[in-house]
């Protein structure tokens, strides 16, 4: 084994030249025109992760190309157009990893006809690596250019939703019922300008600083919204479980679409759970107490409730049901 002596401040160390060339040299495999392995020198058996008394022969090349079909098609244009062949592979090694190698098949003839392959293997998977992060970081720079173009346009926007509002809230009345609204507006337009912000940090690559968030806090502010979006009805299905799964919510909102159903109208009730699809088989009035429409079901089935009749001034006296049956596609 050749060793040299190399000087550093710190004293002399030893540097192993032929473990260092080894570490480095390429892969060569002598195999059959088929694919069969006969001899692999020690770098491919290390490229390859072959285990330390693995016998190479029986082994087929093919069985470590993600694309044997590649392979194969190297080897038939050596045999009929020339000699070498050469390829950017992505192989597999023997445990199963990945690796990124440029491939060269020379070609043995004997009277014209391919006798062996020699494959020479040059692992490139650390450069692989390397050019997958490089380009990783360009394209977090460009969604930060957008990021940061989207989010200055959008800003010139706030400002135009925050000054009407403000001028509404001037021009009302101080009893006035629209004033919850104009201050809802105001509310959504400060926290999207602080969206806005950190868009804007993100874009110039600014450290962003963690702070605690008081959940309970943002929950009551968020309350008037929760209590118009659509809800789960205790006591019925989850949404993606068997049987009856109940949701209700205003008639004056989310739910006013609802006055449009037609029988065999299809509903697309999206969750974390998956997307689902149902049929509406039923349209019907009930009083506010009948409770029986959410009775559970041996069948998947949607019940939606919401107030009835739709445009009625003041609490509303009925129900209006819709059931719908789940499509299996």
């Amino acid at each position: 084994m050749t060793t040299t002596t190399l000087a550093r401040s710190d004293g002399p160390t030893q540097f192993d030249a032929a473990a260092w060339l080894e570490e480095h040299a390429a892969g060569d495999i002598l195999m059959t025109p088929d694919g069969w392995m006969t001899e692999a020198n020690r770098p491919a058996r290390r490229i390859f992760r072959l285990p330390g008394g693995q016998d190479v022969r029986g082994l087929s090349f093919r069985r470590f190309c993600r694309q044997p079909a590649r392979f194969a098609e190297t080897v038939q244009a050596i045999r009929t157009a020339g000699y070498v062949g050469s390829w950017d592979a992505d192989l597999v090694a023997f445990d199963g990893r990945p690796v990124h190698a440029v491939v060269n098949l020379v070609g043995d003839f004997e009277a014209g006809f391919l006798t062996a392959i020699r494959a020479q293997i040059f692992d490139i998977s650390d450069w692989r690596r390397s050019q997958e992060r490089t380009l990783f970081g360009q394209r977090i720079e460009a969604i930060g250019r957008l990021a940061g173009g989207v989010a200055h346009d959008f800003n010139n926007l706030l400002t135009v939703i925050s000054g009407h509002a403000e001028c509404l809230s001037v021009a009302l009345a101080p009893d006035s019922p629209m004033n919850r609204s104009v201050v809802a507006i105001q509310a959504s337009a400060a926290r999207a300008a602080t969206l806005t912000e950190k868009l804007l940090s993100f874009g110039r690559r600014q450290v962003l600083q963690p702070h605690v968030i008081d959940l309970a806090d943002l929950t009551r502010r968020v309350e008037a919204t929760l209590r118009r979006a659509v809800g789960h009805i205790p006591g019925t299905a989850l949404p993606g479980e068997p049987g009856n799964v109940g949701l209700t919510g205003h008639r004056d909102t989310f739910f006013r679409p609802l006055k449009d159903l037609r029988i065999k109208d299809e509903i697309q009730f999206s969750t974390l759970e998956g997307d689902f699809k149902y049929e509406v088989e039923s349209l019907r009035v009930v009083e506010p107490d009948n409770v029986g429409v959410l009775a559970p079901s041996g069948e998947n089935v949607l019940t939606m409730v919401t107030c009835y009749p739709f445009y009625y001034v003041g609490p509303a006296p009925k129900r209006w049901i819709v059931r719908a049956r789940q499509v299996v596609r």
